[in-house]
């Protein structure tokens, strides 16, 4: 164990040693072991560099649908962020000079979505690569890196960048170029500083696309889980959306009682056997842009947080 933290140590600390910085200023503030806080932070790239990291099971993630079909039309990114029971209540709305960022406790910014005043923005989805690098680079210290992005094309350099341990899903945006790509990402898996492989997809005046916790562009060796299986399955018998309304809708359907696409109190009172959703986003790219962040059930329109992308928000 101890020569595989040091292994990622070191790689984070030649990369990216701000946000080691970073993780040790959280670890001081909440007097919390340094060694604990970055673990956290690379808890799936240590699962896998166990000796039964192979043998790991697919997870139960996020849901992601984007709407961007025409000029004329909106274009919108729609986000469902799912995640363990014991991660409700907390997480919270990170809002800094250079980016908003919802962000879990102890956690770099941001592990779920969030966009910077480049007008730069993403949002995640967890992918599970077979193939993984021991020592590689880790998916939140990438997604930080997007937030310090100055266009997409930087965002896209960030995320494919060479020597990353396990994979990931990006929807990438930018609220200034009006486009929306899907990205995914898996490590080269034949050593640290190997050149990752990515999958950039389009979905700028292009048929809408929902996405779960699976490869769907990349054909590599990977695992998931029924939850997955299940949401895609359930998504391609529902109405494809074509504005925010009909987004949320989907975002927020229960039909499928065992694996839903939005889970909560309704949905384990049912049978759901997967996760829960803490949060959904939509952004929409149109006009100035912006982010609103629903309570519950989207499709009942519930507005927790909201605000504007242009001109960026002032503290």
């Amino acid at each position: 164990g101890r020569a595989t933290y040091a292994k990622f140590l070191s790689k984070h600390q030649e990369v990216f040693p701000d946000y080691v910085v970073e993780l040790r200023g959280i670890a001081n503030g909440s007097q919390i072991a340094f060694e604990t806080i970055f673990i956290n932070n690379l808890f799936e790239e240590f699962s896998a560099a166990m000796p039964d990291g192979k043998n790991r099971g697919g997870t139960d993630g996020c849901s992601d649908y984007v709407v961007c079909e025409k000029i004329s039309g909106p274009c919108l990114i729609g986000h469902n962020e799912d995640n363990d029971l014991r991660d409700l209540g907390h997480a919270f709305v990170l809002e800094t000079r250079d980016f908003i960022a919802y962000t879990y406790m102890g956690d770099l910014p941001s592990g779920a979505f969030g966009f910077n005043s480049h007008g730069v923005g993403f949002t995640l989805n967890w992918l599970g690569p077979k193939n993984t690098v021991t020592g590689g680079l880790g998916r939140g210290f990438m997604s930080r890196a997007v937030l310090d992005a100055t266009s997409l094309n930087a965002a896209i350099a960030t995320v494919s960048r060479q020597g990353q341990s396990t994979g990931h899903n990006y929807q990438l945006f930018s609220q200034r170029d009006q486009r929306v790509l899907n990205v995914e990402v898996s490590p080269g898996g034949g050593g640290a500083d190997e050149q990752a492989i990515v999958a950039v997809r389009n979905l700028t005046n292009a048929a809408p696309l929902f996405h779960a916790n699976q490869y769907q562009t990349l054909n590599v060796p990977q695992i998931f889980s029924n939850s997955s299986i299940h949401r895609l399955a359930r998504v391609r018998e529902l109405p494809i959306p074509h504005d925010a309304t009909a987004l949320l809708e989907v975002l927020g359907d229960q039909g499928d009682r065992h694996y839903p696409v939005f889970h909560d109190n309704v949905s384990h009172a049912h049978g759901d056997l997967s996760d829960w959703t803490l949060a959904t986003a939509l952004f929409s790219l149109r006009d100035n842009g912006k982010m609103t962040i629903f309570e519950g059930n989207p499709k009942h329109g519930n507005v927790a947080y909201e605000t504007k992308m242009v001109p960026f928000p002032t503290l």
